[in-house]
Formats: structure tokens, sequence, C-alpha cells
């Protein structure tokens, strides 16, 4: 229990050195990066045992280190079973308030490298969020909020700007797809 303790301590020292010494739009960030749900559009049936994953992306960033994004979405349609680190940064302390609403409709998710002296420059997944559909013929946004959602580069700790983009799951009734296989198959 202590060692959780120190490492929750740990990271929220971390992430508040990384945001309070940070200064917003400095760095050497290109103004194209882009925070986005990937894919734009994906489908999901309500079939039992059928999932899909969806990834948070970053996109042309420059010396990441550490991010922290709140997304919202439709509740009731979907049921997002995970959220787990993507492969573009390497594992590292994860932030204790990282949780998934259901009932509302949010995620909260972001993590730090346990090394920020080697940030990332490039583009890949942050994070890969898993979910199942609960009703069909449904169309569910997940939109990135971007006044909450942070990305944090390093050498000298600041926000990274960035465009956000959202994505939409649309779902469909399980009997619907197995009537519509077959002509799709032939």
């Amino acid at each position: 229990m202590r060692t959780k303790q120190l490492c929750k301590r740990f990271f929220l020292s971390l992430l508040l050195i990384l945001l309070m010494f940070g200064m917003p739009g400095s760095g050497s960030a290109q103004a194209t990066t882009s925070l986005r749900i990937s894919p734009t559009f994906a489908t999901l049936t309500t079939c039992p045992s059928t999932e899909l994953e969806i990834a948070v992306r970053v996109e042309n960033v420059t010396a990441l280190t550490a991010y922290h994004f709140e997304i919202s979405f439709t509740p009731g349609v979907v049921e997002v079973l995970e959220v787990r680190n993507g492969t573009f940064l390497e594992s590292g302390l994860m932030e204790p308030t990282n949780a998934i609403d259901n009932l509302n409709g949010t995620i909260l998710f972001g993590m730090a490298q346990i090394s920020p002296s080697i940030p990332k420059t490039g583009s890949g997944d942050l994070a890969i969020i898993r979910m199942r559909a609960i009703q069909g013929f449904q169309s569910v946004h997940f939109e990135i909020d971007p006044l909450n959602s942070k990305l944090v580069g390093w050498y000298e700790p600041y926000d990274l700007p960035y465009l956000a983009f959202g994505g939409t799951v649309t779902t469909i009734g399980c009997d619907a797809f197995n009537s519509y296989l077959p002509m799709i198959l032939n």
C-alpha cells in the first residue's frame, strides 16, 4: 500500500511540475500536432462477444513525455470496457484518476513516461479504448475535450499545442448484421 501511495505522489508531483512550469504554446511543437480518435468512423454490432478497439492517436508531435485526455461519449449505446496505454510512449506512471464512467459517458486517462529525458517525436497511438455495443442502430461520437486534455513536452516542461478531432462509432443490431452478411459475402 505504501508503494502505491509513493507512486501516486511521484506521478502527481511530476505532472504538477510539468504543468506548473510549462508555458502554454511555447516550445518547439508544430501547429500541425493533432490528437484524434482513430479510425474516424467505425462500426460495431450488438452480437454477443463482439468488441471494437479505437485509438487515441497523436500525430506530428515533438518531444512528448506525458499526456492527459478527457473524452465524452453518448452513454447507454456502447460500454467502454478498458482503456490502456498505446504503443507510442513507453509504459510509465498512470494517473491515479484514470476512470471510465459509462453512466455519464466520460473517459479520463493519462500517463507520464518514467524517463521524461527521452521524449518521443512523431506519430502513434497514445491509448487504446476497447468497447462493446449495447444498443443497435445508433451513432456515438467520441469527443476529445481540448480544454482539459494536455500533451506535455520536455526538455523544459511545456504544454504542446494541438488540434483535437473526434470520431464516430455506429452500432448495428446483430439480427440486421446477420441477415445482410450473406449478401455482402456473395
